[in-house]
């Protein structure tokens, strides 16, 4: 290990103690955002497919998914 560390040249502990912890952990916040993103849209998706099956009309789902997605406000 230390003759392959030798062999990148004096900038490698530099690259291996700050740049690749940082390049692992803006893939690793890149993969979650995806991944929540995903998951959010997949929720929206069965609520569809639920109220569809409760014979809900295209307006009613349209009224509900919006009032699901508004941010609630805190009072104070």
């Amino acid at each position: 290990m230390t003759e392959f560390v030798q062999a990148l040249g004096p900038h490698a502990a530099w690259v291996l103690g700050f740049a690749l912890p940082g390049v692992i952990i803006a893939c690793v916040a890149i993969g979650a955002g995806c991944w929540l993103s995903y998951r959010k849209r997949k929720m929206e998706i069965e609520l569809k497919h639920a109220l569809v099956e409760r014979g809900m009309s295209a307006d009613e789902i349209e009224r509900i998914m919006k009032a699901t997605m508004e941010p609630v406000e805190k009072d104070e």
